[in-house]
């Protein structure tokens, strides 16, 4: 997939000029590989427009912003403000651009029922990572371990496991049936797998 022409195509949809949509391509390409990013990078972009190919341009501009910012604090929230400038000036209409809003920041939490049913794939797509071939998650796992290289293991993993049991206790991971039939008995897998290397570690 050429990132670059697709966005082109999705910020130049509603008319905007040329060079803003060019310079929003340099800024999120800038931003997704920013040198301290491992795993929200533009393959991770990549990864979730593969997974969405019949998606509205309200879920393709979320996937396109969701992690626009990260690495701090308030990163979705952050994000959302930052797609919020980038569409407005890319002339979206306003109902598109909340939407976007919205679902970006359900990414914190990943609770679908913060989302209406026909973007919950939006949701289940940031997550198919999860339940990726044993070889890519075991990359995933290594890439968000850089992404956090700041902090001694312990803390990391400490912190890691308590996110990865959350998700375990959910009924289930994916909201969606076509996610849930694809990715849901390896996301469960592939969890318990990482748990038990951390606790040999």
């Amino acid at each position: 997939m050429d990132l670059r022409e697709h966005f082109l195509r999705l910020a130049s949809s509603h008319g905007a000029d040329a060079q803003i949509a060019e310079r929003w391509w340099r800024e999120l390409e800038a931003r997704y590989s920013a040198p301290d990013r491992h795993y929200h990078t533009l393959e991770h972009i990549a990864e979730m427009l593969g997974l969405l190919p019949h998606a509205p341009e309200t879920v393709l501009a979320a996937v396109w912003f969701h992690d626009a910012v990260y690495g701090g604090r308030a990163n979705e929230e952050r994000s959302a403000e930052l797609a919020r400038a980038a569409l407005s000036e890319l002339r979206f209409p306003a109902y598109a651009i909340e939407v976007v809003e919205q679902l970006i920041l359900a990414t914190k939490r990943h609770d679908p029922s913060e989302v209406a049913p026909q973007f919950r794939a939006f949701l289940d797509a940031d997550l198919a990572i999860l339940g990726s071939e044993r070889p890519r998650y075991h990359r995933y796992v290594q890439q968000v371990r850089e992404e956090y290289s700041q902090f001694p293991e312990p803390f990391f993993r400490g912190a890691r496991n308590a996110i990865l049991d959350g998700i375990l206790e959910r009924p289930r991971i994916y909201a969606t049936d076509e996610f849930f039939a694809r990715f849901e008995e390896r996301a469960r897998e592939n969890i318990q797998w990482e748990i038990a290397m951390s606790s040999r570690a």
